[in-house]
């Protein structure tokens, strides 16, 4: 089977709390058009600096405050925003260590990418 064999260092990975592991990501906006439903009123501009390099351990709910501050200007809007990795929205105790494991299917080939965007209850 492709793949189905994994090296020491990735079970090593695998098995290593997730505070130990840093991760190299991209946080970039969704765009219209992406297929996950997002419309023209829920893009967000792009971060300045959209290469992160963070602990594994930080959760959603930290990004959703990164994004707020960043393009937003405060981190009350945090609930106004919206984290997707695949085009799954994700939950705010998700940590990015959990997130590569479990919702990212591009394996190491490819760095993290998730994505933002508002909401788009605050629209309705």
């Amino acid at each position: 089977g492709r793949g189905g064999k994994r090296t020491k260092a990735q079970q090593a990975e695998m098995l290593a709390e997730p505070g130990e592991v840093e991760m190299n990501f991209k946080l970039s906006p969704d765009v219209a058009g992406s297929g996950f439903g997002t419309t023209e009123e829920m893009v967000l501009p792009a971060l300045p600096k959209p290469f992160l390099k963070t602990s594994g351990k930080l959760k959603v709910l930290q990004l959703k405050k990164y994004v707020a501050k960043q393009l937003l200007g405060g981190g009350e809007a945090t609930e106004d925003i919206e984290i997707l990795c695949n085009g799954e929205s994700l939950g705010p105790e998700l940590n990015l260590y959990f997130i590569k494991c479990t919702r990212w299917m591009q394996g190491d080939a490819l760095s993290l990418l998730l994505n933002y965007r508002r909401r788009a209850s605050t629209w309705s």
